[in-house]
């Protein structure tokens, strides 16, 4: 069996009109106050060549993982939450759009779900695969 690890920090916007928590200061990106940035830490593990572990400090809605699994290169591909912490939901663009609780409670920018998607393949296509 062969193990390989690997890591990514991907930066997205801070959704405008929350304060940041001090204990969480590690996970955000000022630029003297303006435009913040959660740096959100993703670690990958690949088992053999067919297998994809990716995991993050996240409650994520099931379609954001689901569409990362489906595009995976990957056979076997899976997401693990909640891992080294909680840096709050992270939900599909559309469900912001429907309003309810997590809207109101989510750190992250509508389109937080498109860059996650599009960092974690990319990862995956590249460093991950030709690990």
């Amino acid at each position: 069996m062969t193990l390989k690890f690997g890591r990514a920090v991907i930066e997205t916007p801070l959704k405008q009109g929350l304060k940041w928590p001090e204990e969480l200061s590690d996970y955000i990106q000022s630029d003297n106050g303006k435009d913040e940035q959660i740096l959100l830490p993703i670690q990958f593990l690949k088992i053999n060549h067919n297998i994809a572990i990716w995991s993050a400090p996240l409650e994520l809605f099931c379609e954001i993982s689901n569409e990362i699994r489906e595009k995976s290169p990957f056979p076997y591909t899976f997401y693990y939450g909640y891992t080294n912490g909680w840096l709050g939901y992270m939900l599909t663009e559309e469900e912001y759009k429907l309003g309810g609780y997590e809207p109101s409670v989510s750190p992250y920018v509508p389109s937080a779900d498109k860059s996650l998607k599009e960092a974690v393949l990319s990862h995956m296509n590249g460093e991950l695969k030709g690990m």
